[in-house]
């Protein structure tokens, strides 16, 4: 007889049952059953039921990155209210107080040449010019696979606009201040908003250089290179280092080892694992999905490939960035009457190199930098079973061309530090070449599950045709954790489950629920004793049907072949394509070329560069977090601001009769035409009192990697 538990582990609650079962597992009788609430906090139970995005220790990281903020807003104030007194220029309590357009129009008239200010007067422009220094633009925000957020978009707009006209920002925000005075009986009001008129920090930059181009001519003694140095480098626009998060990165469980310390302790330690855009990680990737095609015929049969037809295979993923079924069929000689098949996953294509692609894209004809030739060597390792010596490739793939210029890019943030690097060792020094290379995020695909230690002993054996799992048991390498059942029972157990330790997952509402589990097993562990096995039920989508699951193949290669003529025509009009821009012509086509709230026409253009015109959520993302495409539409930015955290519904409930009948026509017309699908319909016409509270998708991934935790845990008390 055996004891069996059974765990179903949810975000609320988790229930259990313990059953006694014969060596068959049939059950014979019940032991216990019952169910563990996970005693929640009010604010973790609202984050989980709506569905918010932001945990409550993000909003606390918020909090503290505000704070942080000020502090160093005042620490920069501080430093140049210093240095102004020190240079005489300590503006007095007259302009500290100047009116609001007096004070912009001084700081235009400081960036005008011709026009000289007392010492003061400038003093008072640089404390202006401190105290908004503008968003400063990461790498991200240039890269082609990023859709850049309305927001961005909208900033690099506006300072195409001041570049054109050629004014600063003091210059612009004057001239606008000025047109929309008005005179009241209160006093003179503007009716232009300068709080959400933001620029990049390149524009502040540049008005302070104007600024003190200006000014300089007038007062050469004062303002000289060093104190410029130290007002624009070291205090105004001082930013400080990334802290390095270089600890967080896993290390490879292939390669982790015992170790002891000098006091005698044990220790497990190892290389940490290889970017994915690692010029290795990618030939290992290519090789992996290459030994895994599987083309079949009518009769079932696979394809025998050979070892040169593989490697032409790979050739092509290398230098390409995808391979589709055509390509396929041409590399090996098949035609369409021959009727082979690989299967969905390869009738979408396979993925090639994206870091050569990138760094080729961004090359343009210099090829001579993309080569990387990888050696095998004989490795420190032999096969246990025939004294064979393994294989590795040469750690001197280092010194590749390739490898080399991938470095660069990904680890350098700095355009000049990269600048002096590539013309070092490339001797690139074309300033278009190097300003795309800049643009290029190799570090946001973040990082595989293998080191490059280990991705060095597999090569050699996938380049043979052996599938992944097989060239891990070629190398002796146990990539799955299974073990026999010899290895199973000979492991020794613990008595009770540990606790995790407090931040031990940074998932606090994951650490609470799966020390409610310890809590649950360790309870049994005292009354009934050891447990045999134990099963663990997750939460789970309900499974689609066969015809379901083709219907929605259908339809996803449909909307892809839509996108495509999409994108050419966005393409036409001189923008940049991109997967935002393309669900941003779907809506503006879905809405008639039209604000879905006010009915007022929408230009594309202004859509698609984000000026005016923005996506809009149609039940908040705070209220019920749904960022699909079902809650979304094209609205102008005057409707979006107005809406605020309300639902479309109530928005338009509350404008009036009259313009929510309009608003419901417009919806059933287009429902009618089958012009926006049943689910949107339906969240045009939710209430917020209305939002469903179903198991949304994140509380359904968060139950998953309970689960996975949590067998993780469960098998230091249990074999099975």
């Amino acid at each position: 007889m055996k004891r069996i538990l059974g765990l179903d582990l949810g975000v609320g609650s988790i229930g259990w049952s313990l059953i006694q079962a014969d060596d068959n597992g049939d059950p014979k009788s019940i032991l216990g059953i019952g169910s563990r609430i996970v005693p929640l906090s009010t604010d973790d139970s609202n984050e989980f039921s709506s569905g918010n995005a932001i945990s409550k220790n993000q909003k606390r990281t918020q909090k503290r990155t505000a704070r942080k903020g000020y502090d160093r807003y005042q620490l920069r104030r501080q430093n140049l209210t210093e240095e102004l007194r020190r240079l005489g220029m300590l503006p007095d309590e007259r302009l500290i107080k100047l009116p609001v357009l007096d004070l912009w129009e001084l700081r235009a008239d400081a960036a005008t040449p011709g026009k000289k200010l007392a010492l003061p007067e400038i003093g008072r422009v640089l404390y202006h010019i401190n105290q908004k220094r503008g968003y400063r633009h990461s790498k991200n925000d240039e890269v082609e696979d990023k859709s850049q957020r309305e927001y961005v978009q909208a900033i690099n707009n506006r300072f195409d606009i001041i570049k054109t006209e050629g004014k600063t920002i003091g210059q612009y925000f004057a001239g606008k201040l000025a047109e929309s005075e008005v005179v009241t009986d209160r006093g003179k009001l503007y009716t232009f908003r300068i709080k959400e008129q933001v620029f990049p920090r390149k524009a502040y930059e540049e008005e302070f250089d104007k600024v003190i181009s200006c000014q300089r001519v007038y007062y050469p003694d004062i303002l000289t290179d060093q104190v410029i140095h130290r007002l624009r480098d070291e205090i105004i626009f001082y930013q400080r280092p990334l802290k390095s998060c270089k600890h967080l990165i896993s290390r490879c469980e292939f390669s982790l080892r015992k170790y002891k310390t000098a006091d005698g302790e044990s220790i497990i330690a190892g290389p940490k694992v290889a970017p994915r855009t690692s010029p290795l990680f990618q030939v290992c990737k290519i090789w992996e999905s290459v030994n895994n095609i599987d083309l079949k015929n009518r009769n079932g049969e696979s394809y025998p490939f050979t070892t040169e037809e593989r490697q032409k295979l790979f050739d092509f993923l290398d230098n390409n960035e995808k391979l589709t079924v055509t390509d396929l069929k041409k590399i090996l000689g098949l035609s369409s009457k021959d009727k082979w098949w690989g299967g969905k996953a390869i009738g979408k294509g396979l993925q090639g190199n994206i870091t050569k692609m990138a760094l080729k894209k961004a090359l343009l004809g210099h090829d001579e930098f993309l080569s990387f030739t990888l050696k095998n060597i004989g490795s420190h390792y032999i096969d246990t079973e025939t004294g064979e010596v393994l294989l590795e490739i040469d750690p001197e793939f280092e010194k590749e061309p390739l490898y080399r210029l991938w470095h660069i890019v990904y680890s350098m943030e700095d355009p000049g530090e990269m600048a002096a690097a590539l013309q070092r060792q490339f001797g690139i020094d074309d300033p278009e070449v190097i300003s795309r290379l800049s643009k290029i995020d190799f570090v946001k695909p973040g990082y595989g599950n293998k080191s490059a230690r280990f991705i060095r002993q597999i090569i050699p054996y996938l380049q043979k045709g052996l599938k992944y799992s097989e060239a891990c048991d070629y190398i002796n390498i146990n990539h799955s954790n299974s073990l026999t059942t010899a290895e199973n029972n000979a492991r020794e157990l613990l008595h009770r489950l540990p606790q995790l330790q407090k931040n031990e997952l940074r998932q606090p509402v994951i650490e609470k629920i799966l020390n409610q589990m310890v809590n649950v097993v360790n309870a049994l562990l005292d009354k009934y004793g050891n447990i045999d096995e134990v099963r663990v039920e997750l939460a789970r989508e309900l499974k689609q049907s066969k015809d379901e699951r083709n219907s929605a193949y259908i339809n996803n290669n449909r909307r892809e072949r839509e996108n495509k003529i999409i994108e050419e025509r966005i393409r036409e009009m001189g923008i940049r394509s991109s997967r935002n821009r393309i669900q941003k012509y779907r809506l503006w086509e879905e809405a008639k070329h039209i604000c879905f709230y006010c009915g007022q026409p929408v230009g594309v253009r202004e859509f698609l560069e984000g000026t005016d015109v923005e996506i809009e959520h149609i039940i908040p993302r705070s209220l019920f977090f749904d960022d699909s495409f079902s809650n979304k539409v094209c609205a102008c930015r005057k409707c979006n601001a107005e809406k605020g955290n309300l639902t479309a519904y109530d928005y338009m409930k509350k404008k009036g009769e009259n313009e929510f009948n309009d608003y419901t026509r417009r919806i059933e017309e287009a429902f009618e035409k089958k012009e926006i699908s049943k689910t949107k319909r339906e969240r045009l016409m939710t209430a917020a009192k209305d939002i469903p509270e179903d198991f949304i998708d994140r509380q359904l991934r968060q139950s998953q990697f309970i689960a996975k935790k949590a067998v993780e845990m469960l098998k230091l008390v249990c074999r099975n």
